[in-house]
């Protein structure tokens, strides 16, 4: 009765080895995805004919920028100053969530034109 019982239970083992594979399988390829829906309008284009490219910040939910060229302001880096900001502001001011929020929806705008900040 007892080779009996473990060729009974190799097969019960191999089963739900199968079995276990098989919904792994499934479950990491029905929901694993290695790149957004729609990667194009987050990604700067080197060879757009548009002038300037809104391109949104990776981090900050609406925060964008405005960019003539792509090499010049890459958005990993203006992510980068975006938290080094907000842990200074943070460190400085305490946690504000207006500043927070702002951040996250922000429009940033690079070029070789000169600008000047006025005061309200």
């Amino acid at each position: 009765m007892l080779p009996i019982l473990t060729e009974y239970m190799k097969k019960v083992c191999t089963i739900l080895f199968v079995f276990f594979l098989l919904n792994f399988i499934y479950s990491c390829s029905s929901s694993w995805r290695a790149h957004p829906d729609d990667i194009r309008y987050r990604m700067c284009d080197p060879y757009s004919d548009e002038p300037l490219q809104m391109i949104f910040v990776p981090g900050y939910h609406e925060a964008v920028i405005v960019v003539e060229d792509c090499d010049l302001f890459r958005r990993q880096k203006v992510a980068i100053a975006l938290q080094n900001f907000e842990l200074a502001w943070q460190r400085h001011f305490g946690k504000d969530i207006s500043v927070f929020r702002n951040l996250r929806n922000l429009a940033i705008t690079f070029g070789g034109v000169k600008k000047m900040v006025i005061p309200l």
